[in-house]
């Protein structure tokens, strides 16, 4: 087990370039508008966008809010569990919808993560590669990697791992050979299902190094590219060791009902394996994540996974919205809330202060130790 957990939210890709959740829908707007799109998928665009503006008719009679994507997401499940959408007349066209919003979610990442090519390898903009570079260094500290769980869909710190020559289990049950667990608990764009069966199947980001690079040149070091992920996954099937996945990534919304979506519990592989590195956890980090109060599952989640008996010795949160500190303070309990430390820091100030306060003593004396 880890003794140091990580917890990334949205605001640790914003800074390689992905959109946040309330401005996800207004990017992949303009994105559509401006023909960033290729034409293969404007219809699932244009679904979209119909069933959303289909939505603000209910507006009037409810408190919701329609521009944020992940709540769009949620009410689109939610439809499809009651079996009735506004602008729908056939129910079974919902799951056509949900599909269509996966595309989008797809499309803008790989349009707006911003990733660069170094000795025929590539890598993340922004501050994921620092990331790397600190995990590594608490190793050395910890004795062992920490764990990694991740509210992201996007490939930026699967990529960044990847650079690094770092295997990545993500804790589906299908990998024995790795270096770091990172478990997604809302899916991830390079997670597939299995057409014969329930499982669910990672592409390896070594693949799609290797399937990028086999239809461009080495590019120019340190030259902006796009991966066009799109391309790669557009096909009816993926084939991937010799296994046939059907081409729509595993994506979970993040409220409601995420138990509808454990797939045979194989997604809840990977939820009680997060538990599991919580309960033994001795420092817990949350970075770019700002709780949301729609969110219970992952309080509950929280409540339960910190249960055990271990003492917890750091409860930090970094976030640059001030208004967060109170958020969390709200979750823990008086065992906890005097290990608690809030800094309003975005993810690259908070990977400084983390080196700076934890690295940094270390290596001036042995006896200054963060566990």
């Amino acid at each position: 087990m880890s003794k140091t957990v990580f917890i990334l939210g949205a605001g640790a890709s914003k800074e390689s370039g992905a959109p946040l959740m309330n401005d996800f829908l207004d990017v992949s707007r303009s994105l559509y508008e401006n023909e960033k799109i290729d034409d293969l998928f404007k219809d699932d665009f244009t679904r979209v966008f119909s069933a959303i503006d289909n939505l603000y008719k209910i507006y009037p009679k409810t408190d919701l809010d329609l521009e944020n994507i992940e709540r769009i997401y949620s009410l689109f499940e939610m439809g499809r569990f009651i079996k009735k959408l506004p602008g729908v007349d056939n129910w079974e066209d919902i799951d056509k919808v949900i599909d269509s919003l996966k595309v989008l979610i797809l499309l803008t990442l790989d349009k707006t993560i911003t990733i660069r090519t170094s000795n025929g390898r590539l890598y993340p903009d922004g501050s994921y590669k620092d990331f790397v570079s600190l995990i590594e260094s608490i190793k050395d500290v910890d004795g062992s990697f920490p764990s990694i769980i991740s509210f992201n869909y996007d490939l930026a710190l699967d990529c960044a791992l990847y650079y690094y020559h770092r295997k990545v289990d993500y804790c589906l049950g299908n990998n024995n050979n790795y270096d770091i667990k990172l478990m997604k608990l809302h899916g991830s764009l390079n997670w597939f299902k299995s057409t014969e069966s329930n499982e669910i199947i990672p592409y390896d980001f070594s693949e799609i190094n290797r399937w990028y690079f086999n239809i461009h040149a080495l590019d120019e070091e340190d030259e902006e590219v796009e991966i066009n992920l799109s391309k790669k996954f557009s096909k009816e099937k993926i084939i991937f060791k010799e296994k046939e996945l059907l081409p729509i990534p595993i994506i979970i919304p993040p409220t409601w009902n995420k138990l509808e979506f454990s797939y045979n519990f194989e997604i809840a592989k990977v939820w009680q394996k997060v538990a599991e590195e919580l309960s033994n956890a001795e420092n817990i980090v949350i970075i770019g994540y700002s709780c949301p109060e729609t969110d219970n599952f992952f309080k509950y989640f929280l409540a339960l996974g910190i249960l055990e008996e271990k003492l917890i010795n750091k409860f930090w949160v970094f976030n640059p919205d001030q208004s967060i500190k109170e958020r969390f303070e709200s979750l823990l309990g008086p065992r906890i809330i005097k290990r608690y430390k809030f800094e309003k820091l975005p993810f690259s100030e908070a990977i400084n202060f983390l080196k700076d306060n934890i690295i940094g003593k270390e290596s001036k004396s042995p006896s200054v130790r963060w566990i």
